[in-house]
C-alpha cells in the first residue's frame, strides 16, 4: 500500500546527524529513502536508492527512528511504502520532504 492511498501523520522525528568527515569535507547532498510503515506505526524498513554515499547512513539511522500513528485503510491497520529525501545543507541542516 502506498502513501498516496493512505494518509501517514508522524508523531516523532529524529534529526539526521551531520557526519562529521562530510562536514568536514564540505560536503551537502541528498539521499533519496524508500521506507516501509509497520502496522505498528514504526518504520519497519528504510533503504537508500539514490544519494551521496557519505550521507546515507546518517539519513536511515534518523528516519529508523521516527514514528508514525498506525496508517489504516478502512479502519483496518496497513503496512505503507513511501519515499522521503534527507537534504544536508552545511548551512541550516538537514531538510526533510
Amino acid at each position: 500500500m502506498s502513501a498516496s492511498e493512505v494518509k501517514i501523520s508522524l508523531k516523532k522525528t529524529v534529526a539526521p546527524v551531520y557526519p562529521a568527515a562530510a562536514r568536514g569535507r564540505g560536503t551537502e547532498g541528498s539521499v533519496l529513502l524508500n521506507v516501509v510503515i509497520g502496522v505498528d506505526g514504526k518504520v519497519a524498513k528504510a533503504l537508500a536508492e539514490a544519494g551521496r554515499p557519505e550521507l546515507t547512513q546518517s539519513a536511515i539511522s534518523a528516519v529508523s527512528g521516527w514514528e508514525f500513528e498506525p496508517p489504516r485503510r478502512e479502519e483496518r491497520p496497513v503496512l505503507v511504502k513511501t519515499n522521503f529525501v534527507i537534504e544536508d545543507k552545511l548551512q541550516g541542516g538537514a531538510v526533510v520532504y
